[in-house]
């Protein structure tokens, strides 16, 4: 199957079969993501499929952040900034080590609803950009399983 080679951002590609598309999210959709992350949707034949996010080094504030809610998934560079990761599996892959989890995550307007966030941690071998030195997938409501989540990470280069 034919790939196509799609930017990420800051010198950061993901090789995806034909049907998918890298859209930037625009700053008014960037709950709670004041540390300087720059994201993008990945999607596939117009359903978005994960949020991307290259977040600054100073995103790492040497603490967990606070739990995902409302629109905040979290800019994380390690497990280790995530407010409570769940189902933790790491390894390596061609373009850096990899690290992914899963996290509750819980959407409240009238009533709450609980869900289930599957994250992706790259931390890549060779940033182009030092100040963004891993890449961070998201997908909402256990949409991408962690297999899956790990073969997207792999498609990175």
């Amino acid at each position: 199957m034919a790939t196509s080679r799609l930017s990420l951002g800051h010198g950061v590609a993901i090789a995806l079969p034909a049907g998918w598309t890298v859209t930037p999210i625009p700053a008014s959709r960037r709950a709670g993501s004041s540390c300087g992350s720059d994201a993008g949707y990945l999607s596939f034949r117009d359903r978005v499929v994960a949020r991307a996010i290259l977040p600054d080094r100073t995103c790492s504030v040497g603490h967990r952040q606070r739990a995902p809610l409302n629109g905040y998934h979290g800019n994380y560079l390690s497990a280790a900034d995530a407010a409570a990761p769940r189902h933790v599996t790491t390894g390596a892959l061609g373009a850096g080590s990899y690290t992914v989890f899963d996290q509750a995550y819980t959407e409240c307007t009238n009533g709450c609803r609980h869900t289930t966030d599957e994250v992706g941690l790259l931390r890549l071998s060779r940033p182009a950009d030092p100040a963004r030195p891993v890449l961070m997938l998201t997908a909402d409501d256990g949409y991408v399983p962690a297999a899956h989540m790990r073969d997207l990470l792999a498609a990175v280069g």
